[in-house]
């Protein structure tokens, strides 16, 4: 299966571009959980009549919520028959949503299409003369189905929308986009004064193969499109109110945040937290957009503003199963450029005199490894496997000395420290109970300037 895990973000995305193929659109990302059912679907379309008329409106979907688990258990089936009925479960599924969704003849349009997409699912799995299977192909049913359904019932509300397949304008070459072909392909397709419903998670190279862009595939889709279109912003609707000071769902004292800036989301999205990725933020570094995090559940709160000027904000931010690399003090090669090519999240640890050290997921750790040694440059491996604590600083604070006295008793490894952050490698995770003391004590309830009153 291609992916584009390793895609690496846009090189360069002049925001003094006045050409663009829209001027100051919107972009609205929703994810599987903002399309879950009925209900959810008809929520989205209700949030979307309620955006701004004079701007251009671009929405990116991924698709309905379970279905691409279904159709890699599809994937997965070694026997034609049972494979056949599990992809009329899935059809009959699909058909409930539509039928709730839309009235009997455009429910029929869209119904036609659907099957006739499952319909090719076992000629795409029959291997090819070099053993090669079309699952991408297959896993791009989703979106699809997410995109032809919202933009019909959009038009059934009165609007003029039309679904974009993102496979049609977003082409990559050797792992990078291929910025002036995908440029002129999405100039072709766009229509004035029209809705666009793209399909995220999906895209091509220039050979013509179908591409999946992986893990907060939808986010990355939303964030090259609002590149592409010179967007004034990019609205990833998800299940969270906003970025919070620390997983709400194991720091219950945790604050949201109606604003932060661009360096910390950076940081914050390096560190494996829940709501950025890496790849969400690189296609936006040289532009003007602004991102914003908002809930499909909680429209009615503004949600969090990724902004340039934004102050500083107090986070904790914790990441599983990390390691340490360890490469030459000489080695020329810089952390943010390998970050970017291979789209993983590294960070920049304390290094030695003769030694720099950069700290990476475990299960990204073959591949650094990989891509150094296709370098020359000679990486040692840590062999620990180290649960990571890092405290964000909004500004300096005596705060870390008892922070640390309390981490203590959970066996620090290895410690680093800048005017940025401080980072704790432990040998064991800390519990929900332990990350609401250290929350306390780094990060007091109220004192922040831009916390969300959520009630108020």
């Amino acid at each position: 299966m291609t992916n584009v895990n390793k895609l690496a973000a846009v090189d360069v995305l002049d925001n003094t571009r006045k050409n663009s193929v829209a001027n100051r659109a919107q972009v609205h990302k929703f994810g599987g959980s903002s399309l879950a059912n009925v209900s959810r679907f008809k929520a989205v379309a209700d949030l979307v009549l309620q955006q701004s008329v004079t701007e251009p409106v671009w929405l990116v979907v991924s698709a309905p919520a379970d279905t691409t688990d279904d159709l890699l258990a599809i994937i997965d089936l070694q026997s034609d028959a049972e494979r056949l009925t599990t992809i009329l479960a899935l059809q009959q599924k699909l058909t409930r949503l539509i039928v709730g969704c839309l009235p009997t003849e455009r429910a029929k349009i869209v119904i036609s299409q659907v099957k006739a997409w499952l319909q090719q699912i076992p000629a795409l799995l029959v291997p090819s003369a070099l053993g090669q299977t079309q699952i991408n192909d297959v896993l791009a049913i989703g979106e699809n189905v997410s995109a032809l359904l919202l933009s019909q019932l959009l038009q059934h509300r009165g609007v003029a929308a039309i679904a974009l397949d993102g496979r049609d304008f977003l082409y990559f070459e050797q792992h990078q986009l291929a910025l002036k072909t995908s440029q002129q392909q999405l100039e072709l397709l766009i229509k004035p004064k029209t809705i666009h419903v793209v399909t995220g998670y999906i895209a091509k190279d220039t050979a013509g193969n179908t591409l999946t862009l992986g893990r907060n595939g939808s986010d990355y889709s939303a964030s090259l499109l609002g590149a592409l279109i010179n967007a004034a912003s990019i609205t990833i609707w998800t299940d969270v109110p906003a970025i919070y000071s620390a997983d709400p769902r194991q720091v219950a004292v945790a604050q949201p945040y109606t604003e932060v800036n661009w360096q910390q989301a950076r940081l914050l999205a390096q560190l494996g937290n829940p709501v950025l990725h890496p790849r969400t933020l690189y296609p936006l570094l040289h532009t003007e957009a602004s991102l914003i995090v908002r809930s499909s559940f909680a429209s009615e709160q503004l949600g969090c503003a990724v902004l340039k000027n934004a102050s500083n904000q107090n986070f904790i931010t914790t990441l599983k199963h990390a390691q340490l690399i360890s490469l030459p003090i000489t080695a020329d090669i810089g952390l943010e450029t390998v970050a970017q090519q291979l789209q993983l999240p590294l960070v920049k640890f304390s290094q030695s005199a003769d030694s720099q050290r950069w700290l990476v997921s475990a299960s990204a750790t073959q591949q650094l490894l990989d891509y150094l040694s296709a370098k020359n440059i000679k990486a040692i491996t840590d062999t620990e496997i180290y649960y990571v604590v890092a405290w964000l600083k909004a500004k300096p604070s005596s705060a870390s000395q008892h922070a640390e006295k309390q981490l203590k008793q959970h066996q620090i490894m290895h410690r680093s420290e800048n005017t940025q952050q401080i980072i704790w490698l432990l040998a064991k995770a800390l519990s929900s109970e332990a990350l609401n003391t250290l929350h306390q004590i780094l990060i007091p309830a109220a004192i922040e300037d831009n916390v969300q009153q959520q009630n108020g």
